[in-house]
Order: structure tokens, then C-alpha cells, then sequence
């Protein structure tokens, strides 16, 4: 019975337990020190970054714009990849994408959760309609060029609205950085 015990649970002096306590806490905050250097590191260039974006509310604007598409094209991504059906994807991506906007990005500056859903469901709509106009079977008839149009167009007002949104967030974010506390 002894030998079982002493197979399973090996009895350290308190010496050699001390020591590798130490040695587990140096490594611990050897650790800790190198994760926060890496995340000064990242602030200070994303602070560099962001001043410069700053100075061309151009480049700022283009670069949103660009956020917004890659985040349309992850939840069109998810529409289509998960097990489900696209409309039980939707249904499930709806309440949660909600949920995340109540949760989290009430307190970002640019909210990307509802445009992102609206792009991905009109990416998913107008790659329909695109398949059929490219096979010419949109044209069989009236209303499927007219379903094909609408799809096409969903597509088209969702970059309408992300240009616009960006554009009057940055304004609104440049004309915050121009006040100044006196002001």
C-alpha cells in the first residue's frame, strides 16, 4: 500500500517545494511582464497609427468602409457555412447579433454588429440574383428580373449606407478632435 501512495504522490522536502514555487512564480511573471511590454508595444502603435488616420480622415474613411465589408463578408461567411439552413443561420444570427450590440458595442464608437448583418443578408440575397442574371434565367420573366433587381440593389443600398455612415463617423469624430476644452 505504501508503495502505491508513494507512486501516485511524490513527498518533496520543503526545500525543493520552496524552490519550485519560486521558480513557477519567477516564470509566472516573466510571463505577465512579456505580455504587457507586447500590449504596450501594440498600444503605442496603434496610437501612432490612429494619429496618423487622424491627419487623412480620407484614408480613415476608406479604411471603415473596408471594416465594414470584411465583417458583411464574415457574417455572409457564417450564413453559409454552418450546418443550418441560411434562414435558421439568419434566425440565429438576428437575436445574437442584437445581443451583441446591446452588450458590447454600446460603448465603441463604430458600431459594426446590424450593418455588418444587413451586408452579409444582401451579399447572400444578390449572390442568388448574380448566379441567375450571369445563366440568363433572370430573364425568363418579369418578376424574376424584378426579384434579381431588388437583390441586386439590397447589395447597392448597403454600400450606399456604409459610405454614408462612415463618412458622418469620422466627420462627427474630426470635429471632436478640433474642440477643444475652452471651446
Amino acid at each position: 500500500m505504501r508503495a502505491i501512495q508513494n507512486h501516485y504522490v511524490q513527498v518533496e522536502s520543503p526545500l525543493n517545494l520552496a524552490k519550485s514555487v519560486l521558480e513557477t512564480n519567477s516564470t509566472i511573471y516573466k510571463i505577465r511582464s512579456n505580455c504587457e511590454q507586447t500590449q504596450k508595444n501594440f498600444d503605442a502603435t496603434c496610437n501612432q497609427a490612429g494619429s496618423i488616420l487622424d491627419k487623412k480622415p480620407t484614408t480613415y474613411k476608406v479604411a471603415i468602409i473596408a471594416i465594414h465589408i470584411f465583417r458583411a463578408i464574415a457574417i455572409l461567411g457564417m450564413i453559409e457555412m454552418t450546418p443550418f439552413s441560411p434562414l435558421t443561420s439568419l434566425a440565429i444570427l438576428i437575436p445574437a447579433s442584437l445581443l451583441y450590440r446591446a452588450a458590447v458595442e454600446r460603448f465603441c464608437t463604430f458600431r459594426f454588429t446590424l450593418p455588418a448583418l444587413v451586408g452579409g443578408t444582401a451579399m447572400w440575397m444578390t449572390k442568388q440574383a448574380l448566379i441567375s442574371l450571369a445563366v440568363k434565367s433572370a430573364f425568363s420573366s418579369i418578376g424574376t428580373l424584378f426579384a434579381a433587381g431588388l437583390a441586386v440593389s439590397s447589395l447597392a443600398g448597403y454600400l450606399i449606407y456604409i459610405c454614408y455612415l462612415s463618412h458622418f463617423d469620422i466627420e462627427r469624430r474630426m470635429q471632436n478632435l478640433q474642440k477643444s476644452c475652452c471651446s
